[in-house]
């Protein structure tokens, strides 16, 4: 008969039935669990600060397996959680058990933290986690593996456009340039921000162009140690008909430093397709005055129909950027338009 898999939070390891999982990990000579009672016997790390948790899961009255989420310390910031110490008995392996126990995790983690690190040398756990939605990181000693934690509804609000907008993307380029110098072949305001008249979001986009995004790494570490925030996974613009990692579609996002102007930073490389897009789309909306009013109006009607739902906004939305990106290509091929 099969016995279900339960998984709840461990508050006291030590007498929880880690004798197997001890001797597991101990001949396997990984020191895991080792490690888990070792620091919690000390006290150097009993997952209790705001936020944290130790997981167990079991099958019966048996513990199969442990998971733990600490803030993490090498971060510099208590908004990054790391996943830790998980570990399944070999007999319980392919089970689905490191699944359960990550979910769990990522669940407890969401809302407390903006994004989970962990660290890993082993090539069948980064299988695992990289399914579940972990991305490699880029240029990191750290940790390997990143995940962003953006709850999934967030306000939608709409504004009239705002002429501080452009002083605003000024500054900002500004700064990146500072910090990154020639690393930038050029830094761009895109999005509807830098379409004077057209309402939007108050965020400011910002489009930075490299040469190589594979030699990028360099460059966020720049932005990081100045206090923006993630770059350290690739990521990749959805475009319709494109699979979901073309290499024409991939980028590096970052965020303003905590407490700042909202702003999104995209690291695109040169020449590939959504480097041109975000221009593209920019510049066909500068020039058609009728075409930015309609819209400006999808976009007001869908925020009107999702207030606070982001992802049902841009599934409202994005239909009409398929149909403006056909027409602005047709603009782009009369005119001679270069980026």
């Amino acid at each position: 008969m099969d016995v279900k898999l339960r998984i709840a939070r461990l508050s006291a390891p030590l007498s929880s039935g880690l004798i197997a999982l001890l001797a597991d990990d101990e001949g396997a000579g990984t020191r895991f669990v080792r490690r888990l009672v070792d620091e919690w016997a000390s006290g150097a790390n009993r997952f209790d600060r705001l936020g944290e948790a130790l997981f167990g899961a079991w099958v019966g009255e048996q513990l199969v397996g442990v998971c733990g989420l600490n803030v993490d310390p090498y971060a510099g910031s208590d908004r990054l959680g790391r996943l830790r110490r998980l570990y399944v008995l070999a007999a319980h392996r392919r089970r689905g058990v490191g699944r359960r126990l990550v979910m769990e995790v990522i669940a407890a983690a969401r809302g407390r933290f903006d994004g989970l690190r962990l660290r890993t040398t082993n090539p069948e756990a980064a299988q695992l986690y990289e399914a579940i939605g972990f991305a490699r990181s880029v240029g990191s000693q750290d940790h390997t593996h990143v995940m962003a934690l953006e709850p999934p509804f967030r306000h939608v609000l709409v504004i009239d456009y705002q002429p501080r907008w452009r002083d605003e993307f000024d500054r900002i380029a500004r700064r990146i340039q500072a910090v990154v110098g020639p690393a930038a072949i050029r830094i761009d305001h895109i999005g509807s921000t830098a379409v004077p008249g057209l309402g939007a979001k108050d965020i400011i986009d910002v489009q930075i162009t490299v040469r190589d995004l594979d030699k990028a790494g360099g460059m966020t570490s720049a932005l990081r140690a100045a206090g923006f925030r993630q770059g350290e996974t690739f990521q990749y613009d959805a475009f319709p008909g494109k699979p979901a990692t073309d290499p024409e579609l991939r980028k590096l996002f970052m965020r303003e430093p905590e407490g700042e102007r909202r702003s999104h930073i995209h690291i695109r490389e040169r020449g590939r397709l959504n480097q041109r897009y975000a221009l593209l789309f920019r510049d066909y909306l500068r020039a058609s005055a009728e075409v930015a009013a309609a819209y400006e109006r999808l976009k007001r009607r869908a925020a009107a129909f999702f207030p606070d739902d982001i992802n049902e906004y841009l599934a409202l939305k994005d239909p009409m950027l398929r149909v403006i990106y056909e027409a602005a290509s047709l603009w782009a091929d009369r005119i001679g338009w270069e980026p």
